[in-house]
């Protein structure tokens, strides 16, 4: 019973101590990243160029007009924003756009054989 006891203090203890390293690890990405986060884009959003890139677009000279607000699939490439606060209302936060999503448009899934 003896032996039961020590392994079972020693695996809380050790997933504690994972743990702390986890909480730790995570505050110094966040330190290191600043604040950025990853942008992704859900599906059927209408495409916008100023927030994201097409992944799979046929040549350049269908990328025109014919693509705007078009839906899309789903994102294929993961982007990155920047968060910041403004100073001078602690509600208001600003996005701004560090690294585009791409993104593959409905389109492009129907038109595949």
């Amino acid at each position: 019973m003896r032996p039961n006891r020590t392994s079972l203090f020693t695996s809380k203890l050790l997933s504690l101590v994972k743990m702390a390293y986890d909480v730790r690890t995570a505050l110094a990405e966040k330190d290191i990243c600043g604040d950025l986060d990853l942008s992704v884009i859900g599906p059927d959003m209408p495409f916008q160029p100023k927030w994201m890139e097409e992944a799979h677009a046929m040549t350049r000279h269908q990328l025109g007009t014919t693509m705007r607000m078009e839906p899309i699939a789903g994102t294929c490439g993961m982007g990155l924003k920047r968060v910041e606060v403004k100073k001078d209302a602690a509600s208001q936060q600003d996005q701004i756009v560090v690294l585009k999503p791409r993104v593959v448009l409905a389109r492009v899934l129907d038109e595949s054989p």
